[in-house]
């Protein structure tokens, strides 16, 4: 794929096909793969990553996601890799809150952050207790 202005051109194996609408996307990676890991990957390591993608003209990149430590400690670290990853500013930055606590431990982060998380994403169950 390659994008040209505001169209999009989707090349097959025979033709480009124009696109309308551009497609954006969101690298996941950083929050998904750390938490499937079965190691608890080093801080400076994550860190390294993050900063690393960012550089690679990616616009959006989800970090990590703020989740209780005793659950997915691979991710624990949180708040420590968003504070200290230095990430251009035309990348907004992101992370999942799966619950209130979550949101919660984002408040706290963003204001000791040097560059917060841009967006959210929330998400709810309707089995998920207080």
């Amino acid at each position: 794929m390659r994008l040209e202005g505001e169209t999009a051109l989707v090349t097959g194996a025979t033709e480009s096909v124009p696109v309308q609408d551009p497609v954006r996307v969101r690298e996941v990676g950083p929050r998904d793969g750390f938490q499937n890991e079965p190691e608890v990957i080093e801080t400076a390591d994550k860190v390294r990553l993050v900063e690393m993608l960012a550089r690679t003209g990616l616009r959006r990149l989800e970090v990590t996601s703020f989740v209780r430590a005793d659950v997915i400690p691979q991710l624990a670290d949180g708040p420590e890799v968003l504070r200290r990853a230095d990430v251009p500013e035309e990348v907004a930055v992101s992370v999942l809150v799966p619950n209130e606590r979550g949101s919660t431990t984002r408040s706290r982060c963003v204001s000791a952050s040097r560059r917060s998380a841009s967006s959210c994403r929330l998400l709810r169950s309707t089995t998920e207790g207080t």
